[in-house]
């Protein structure tokens, strides 16, 4: 992790409103605002947190230094982060160098390639009403970022200062701009030659040929070039220091030579391998940029000047007027002040709608940085654009967190991705983001990176997406869940991939002869498939996936995650059903595909089927039985019993082993009785303007009316969250008919209490 602070160049602008306005901001971007959180104030929301805060700053006028402490701390990419360590954490921050009761707000920002905290603090005590000051606090800062890695187990970084403050500001100057900074130049000219220079005219001389000259400025030496750039000598090389350099050329003399005309110097970009005339097209755009803004800003201010003379010249008038027709003094004074407060309202508003069109103008035609044009390039669908940024310096961010790369660390895919995530974000290091709001993907061309928050589509996405990019063997990278994950989803699906760390391959392997029956051709080819020894090996493994006490079975950390993305996998094809039926068993009830039998089957274990039977009775001649697991040891979801072993004294026994069958219900839950009548219907009337209406999925409804259909009747709604009118079975919905038309079409029906209460008789 890395704590840096960020220092106002003028005290004047410095402003903690200002501040949180920037960092609350999500600039039409899903991922970019994060968590938000309060310290040391009397509320959690943040607009009073900030009326707290002012109101405290305010009453300190006679201070002169910057009330506001603003301090950025990022972290790497694998760092796990919560809510909590993100409060620890910027606790102990603040307490290290003194602020730990002052007031804070702290934002998290997503949009990077590094997530990061915005820290906002106010320097006043709350306690004393005295400014507090970080004199030298990058020092602690250091310390206290090295115990913080050590303590939560985030990645190391270098906490050494290792050159001046005005060296670091042009590093920070060439990763935002990218483009090659004075110091850089001046290094990358001087430093081969200063081992040749004996005197110093023959130092003017190698300056002078760049069009740069020393001089002395307080106790050191500045280099400045003709534009009147001027950097700290020092900044450049510790060789280029005051004693430095009289110690090897003799007390400083000055320059004959004069610096005229153009600067050579002129901010190049630091990636020189640039196809066509990008940079050519750059410079053309910020000329032609610069022309648009003057001429704007002209008749902006030929508009100012027209509607302060209109405001102006309506006041006198008025004023007139009030000459004319009030004779009273007095009377004509109270008059006159009400027309000037009445211009200086007027001239009020015009100077904020004036601000507001100037701040557009800023925005849309202001000065673009070399990153900005390449990021607005590549944002309209440039991929040399996208190739520059991914190629500068530093742009290829390291492959962490949860990632689906390639084995070869060097190759590299450029392009934008064909993704039901709408694309939120590009960073300037050439990081395309990917966000709902929810999930998320980041493309660094490297790698394809999956938020925290994900889910069995995206991971199936994402794999297809990295399968077709980086071809058949892939690295996986990031936390046991995200592995287990994508280890079940390439399975369960079929997925032609191979991964490069051998323990995952393994149990790749291992999950594909238990799911699917299947095994490598390489081992198929040796063994033989039904040959004795391949089944004698098979009986002998240990498997990954079983629903019971079976010796052999794996109780790592790792397989309990595997078996818990199955479930959450196998779920996700189910539909929602009628009847619940409660998990008795005290051991962990695990779901699993009865591997080398029947692909579509699922066994559980030590269900009690007591209510199976009464079910099958409820449901009359019906052959299958849809069921609810109830919520225990988290295996909640939906199967269907198929009737194969009815009631009794058989039903009563454990299904690993036995011959009860529960088979998923995706893609045949329309076989029920509700669900075949209500298809029925809306393939006679149409999909266009109907929909299948679900009761259970609904809080409430507008009643529609309702409708005989097959000797049934049909129930219409509608609700706020989808177009067109549902259609469900009135005996599904569980109200009386009389009871709806009481009602009356067009009404609110609340469809929450009435659910729950029959499915909680049903449990």
């Amino acid at each position: 992790m890395i704590i840096r602070i960020s220092n106002m160049r003028a005290v004047s602008k410095s402003s903690f409103a200002r501040a949180v306005r920037y960092v609350v901001n999500s600039q039409g971007k899903a991922q970019r605002v994060g968590l938000t959180l309060t310290l040391n104030c009397l509320t959690q929301d943040i607009n009073q947190s900030l009326i707290e805060i002012e109101s405290l700053q305010k009453q300190k006028l006679n201070v002169k230094g910057d009330k506001t402490l603003h301090m950025i701390v990022s972290f790497h990419e694998s760092d796990q982060l919560n809510e909590q360590n993100i409060k620890d954490v910027t606790k102990k921050i603040l307490g290290s160098i003194g602020y730990e009761n002052h007031q804070c707000i702290v934002v998290e920002h997503r949009d990077t390639d590094h997530r990061h905290l915005h820290v906002l603090v106010n320097k006043i005590s709350p306690t004393n009403k005295k400014m507090v000051e970080h004199y030298r606090a990058y020092k602690k800062l250091a310390e206290i970022a090295r115990n913080l890695e050590s303590e939560y187990g985030f990645v190391p970084d270098n906490h050494e200062t290792q050159q001046t403050a005005g060296a670091s500001n042009a590093r920070n100057m060439e990763a935002h701009r990218g483009q090659e900074s004075f110091i850089s130049f001046l290094r990358s000219e001087l430093n081969d030659k200063i081992p040749t220079v004996e005197t110093w005219n023959q130092f003017h001389a190698v300056l002078a040929a760049l069009n740069v000259s020393i001089k002395l400025k307080g106790n050191g030496f500045v280099f400045e070039n003709a534009d009147g750039l001027m950097v700290k000598a020092s900044s450049v090389n510790r060789a280029f220091s005051k004693p430095s350099l009289e110690k090897i050329l003799g007390h400083f003399q000055n320059s004959p030579y004069q610096t005229v005309g153009q600067s050579i110097y002129n901010a190049k970009p630091l990636y020189k391998e640039i196809k066509g005339n990008l940079y050519d097209v750059y410079l053309q755009e910020k000329i032609s940029r610069k022309s648009v803004l003057s001429e704007q800003f002209k008749q902006l201010k030929l508009l100012q000047e027209q509607k302060y003379n209109e405001i102006r010249n309506s006041a006198r008038a008025a004023k007139a007027f009030n000459r004319v027709l009030i004779k009273d003094r007095e009377s004509r004074k109270v008059a006159n002040a009400v027309v000037n407060e009445s211009a200086r309202q007027q001239l009020e508003a015009v100077r904020e709608e004036l601000k507001q069109k100037r701040e557009s103008l800023f925005e849309r035609y202001g000065s673009q940085s070399w990153v900005d044009f390449l990021r607005a390039r590549a944002n309209q669908g440039d991929l040399n654009s996208l190739f520059v940024l991914r190629h500068r310096p530093g742009g290829n961010p390291d492959i962490a967190g949860n990632s689906l790369s390639t084995g070869e660390t060097s190759k590299q895919v450029h392009g934008l991705l064909n993704l039901d995530l709408p694309k939120d974000s590009l960073t300037k290091r050439g990081t395309v983001i990917y966000s709902d709001g929810v999930t998320g993907l980041k493309d660094s061309g490297m790698a394809l990176q999956v938020s925290d928050q994900f889910n069995e589509k995206l991971i199936k996405e994402t794999l297809m997406l990295a399968q077709k990019r980086y071809g058949q063997r892939i690295r996986i990278t990031g936390t046991e869940e995200f592995k287990a994950s994508v280890l079940i989803v390439a399975v369960t699906n079929k997925m032609n991939i191979e991964f490069t760390d051998p323990e995952i391959e393994n149990l790749r392997k291992q999950l594909n002869f238990e799911i699917n029956g299947e095994v490598d051709d390489q081992r198929a080819g040796r063994v033989g498939h039904h040959d004795r020894d391949f089944e004698r090996t098979r009986n002998s493994e240990r498997r990954i996936l079983y629903a019971g006490r079976g010796e052999g079975r794996r109780e790592d950390g790792f397989a309990q995650k595997i078996r818990e993305a199955f479930v959450r996998n196998w779920r996700t094809g189910l539909s929602a059903n009628t009847f619940k039926l409660g998990a008795r068993s005290r051991t962990p009830t695990v779901a699993t595909r009865r591997g080398g039998f029947d692909t579509g089957r699922v066994a559980l274990s030590s269900l009690s089927l007591r209510h199976v039977g009464e079910i099958q009775k409820r449901q009359g001649n019906e052959s299958s039985v849809y069921l609810r697991l109830g919520k225990r040891n988290g295996q909640t979801g939906d199967v269907r019993h198929d009737g194969s072993a009815g009631s009794g004294t058989d039903a009563r026994r454990g299904l690993w082993g036995s011959n009860q069958t529960f088979v998923r219900t995706d893609g045949e839950i329309s076989q029920t009785p509700f669900n075949r009548l209500s298809n029925s219907y809306l393939n006679e009337v149409g999909y266009e303007n109907h929909y299948r209406f679900n009761p259970r999925l609904a809080d409430e409804a507008i009643f529609e009316g309702l409708t005989e259909y097959q000797g049934q009747t049909m129930v219409m709604l509608s609700t706020s969250k989808r177009l067109g009118i549902g259609v469900c079975p009135l005996d599904e919905l569980g109200w009386s008919e009389s009871r709806l038309e009481a009602i009356g079409k067009g009404n609110r029906l609340d469809l929450k209490p009435r659910t729950e209460r029959k499915y909680r008789r049903l449990r």
